[in-house]
């Protein structure tokens, strides 16, 4: 009697799903940098926000954080559409993100600390939504993608080499970018904004669109 025991072959996840699904993680690396980096800088020396006032607007908007993100996991786990229940909250929330990380970025024009300390609270609190609207479907793809052992620790390796470029990229990009628009003549307000932008940090979303 001569059974076959081979095992069947599995079903490989390709070289451009496994890359898609990492460049992905580019914008929340990116997001996340700037941020821990920066914007304590420029909440004090920018905006002219007192740094305890700055310090709790920062903690107000963590808090929040904590809150948002089961909040976004129940809402985008009992998501139904033909896109399934991740795709639309990357196709609709992505430019939102990046618009929202633009205003993180705003010095209000107000001479008020507590109206600065209001403002600065409240845009953090707008521009972390956006962020948890997108990486949470985004990290949920991954067992969705394939229930392979292996395959998901693929995924996880690009994943994780993209946050650290990103990363990089944006510690040392972000300084000599506003080095170099100081120089050129413009404000620092002008300077950071440029930065923000330059980051992209919306556009490594859609990518994950094209994943099956």
């Amino acid at each position: 009697m001569s059974g076959n025991t081979s095992e069947p072959k599995k079903a490989l996840l390709s070289f451009w799903i496994k890359l898609a699904y990492g460049t992905g993680d580019w914008s929340a690396a990116s997001y996340g940098t700037l941020r821990q980096i920066f914007y304590a800088i420029f909440l004090t020396d920018v905006v002219g926000l007192d740094a305890r006032l700055a310090s709790f607007a920062a903690l107000v908007g963590i808090i929040w954080d904590a809150v948002n993100d089961p909040l976004v996991g129940i809402l985008t786990d009992r998501m139904r559409s033909r896109w399934g229940r991740r795709r639309p909250f990357l196709l609709f929330f992505s430019i939102p993100f990046g618009a929202s990380f633009l205003l993180l970025w705003w010095a209000p024009p107000w001479h008020s600390q507590i109206a600065l300390a209001a403002t600065v609270t409240l845009a953090f609190m707008i521009s972390d939504t956006f962020e948890t609207l997108c990486e949470v479907p985004f990290s949920s793809l991954l067992p969705e993608l394939t229930p392979d052992y292996d395959e998901t620790t693929t995924l996880t390796s690009y994943r994780i080499l993209f946050n650290l470029l990103a990363s990089l990229v944006a510690a040392v990009a972000a300084p000599a970018i506003i080095d170099a628009t100081l120089a050129a003549g413009f404000s620092q307000q002008q300077a950071y904004l440029i930065v923000a932008e330059s980051s992209g940090d919306w556009q490594s979303y859609p990518s994950c669109l094209f994943l099956p």
